[in-house]
């Protein structure tokens, strides 16, 4: 991890080194007139700005990179959070879909009784065909409910499930940095977009279904 105390006392280390370097290569006190500044020599104190200069842009920039790294740790802490929640919702989404099921299996049995007790009640009043119809369109109807509400929990569980996955890419896409992390994003946009469309689809032919089934 970076701290502006390490930053700080590398920049020093670095500087250090540098005024060493300078004074190993200085004349020594006998030869005065090579000591002199000349224009093709910058003066001392300009060197040692443009060092205190160099330095300080080495630690804002050092610091700015080091507060845009991704933290790993955080990262896959973000990341298994996400796959927890995203599990519960397709937990939630499957168990209404469970209950969908149940509810039309029994709606259905309850139909195809009444069916059978209606067609029972008195077959001698009537043609067999004027005392099966109203049973047989209860059935019918029965089904086509039963249809719709499966769509609904089938779709229920495409979004959920497309929901997770985009979540749990959006957590690892934290783990970029710049373009690479903006492209991440999208691409898991795109991909649950994708899978919205796929279940839209999906529903309407389950729902055109249910519609032919009421019309028996």
């Amino acid at each position: 991890m970076c701290t502006i105390w390490e930053m700080a006392e590398t920049i020093r280390a670095e500087q250090a080194q540098e005024e060493r370097a300078r004074r190993a290569g200085e004349p020594g006190e006998e030869s005065p007139v090579d000591v002199a500044e000349t224009p093709e020599t910058p003066p001392r104190r300009e060197i040692g700005a443009r060092s205190g200069l160099v330095a300080a842009l080495a630690l804002v920039f050092g610091l700015s990179a080091c507060s845009h790294a991704p933290d790993l740790a955080k990262v896959d802490v973000d990341v298994q959070k996400a796959q927890a929640e995203g599990e519960k919702k397709i937990a939630d989404a499957q168990a209404k879909l469970d209950k969908a099921n149940a509810d039309a299996r029994r709606d259905l049995t309850v139909a195809q009784v009444d069916a059978r007790v209606a067609a029972n009640e008195d077959p001698h009043t009537l043609p067999v065909s004027a005392v099966n119809a109203p049973p047989a369109h209860q059935v019918a109807r029965a089904r086509s409910e039963a249809a719709l509400r499966l769509a609904d929990a089938n779709y229920d569980l495409d979004h959920a499930r497309a929901d997770a996955d985009y979540d749990v890419a959006v957590a690892r896409c934290e783990a970029k940095v710049g373009d690479l992390a903006g492209a991440c994003k999208e691409t898991a946009k795109a991909a649950r977009d994708t899978a919205y469309a796929e279940a839209k689809e999906r529903d309407g032919a389950a729902r055109q279904r249910a519609t032919e089934i009421k019309r028996y």
